[in-house]
């Protein structure tokens, strides 16, 4: 039997854990624990590795929505001021009128 798949009953290992015996029905096979640590941890840095990869893929993509809304603003910045017939006075005195 090889150590990816062993297999033991969980009552087993407790009442063994619990009595601080040795397991001799069933017993882990050398390295199989340290593999099962070794499996998590990249299973963790592969997650990790997922979770950089996607957040380097939301900025991206938020700097493009950047970009295309400056563009977009540039443009109708431009129009705007090709048409001479629209022109914006803003007035400030609006508080003198009122007096």
């Amino acid at each position: 039997m090889s150590a990816a798949s062993w297999y033991t009953n969980p009552q087993t290992e407790a009442l063994c854990d619990l009595l601080k015996i040795e397991n001799r029905i069933n017993p882990v096979p050398a390295g199989f624990r340290e593999a099962q640590a070794a499996a998590a941890e990249a299973a963790k840095v592969a997650a990790a590795d997922e979770q950089a990869r996607a957040e380097e893929a939301r900025k991206a993509a938020l700097a493009e929505a950047k970009r295309a809304a400056l563009a977009m603003v540039d443009a109708e910045g431009e129009e705007e001021a090709g048409n001479a017939d629209e022109i914006v006075v803003e007035d400030d005195d609006d508080d003198d009128d009122e007096e």
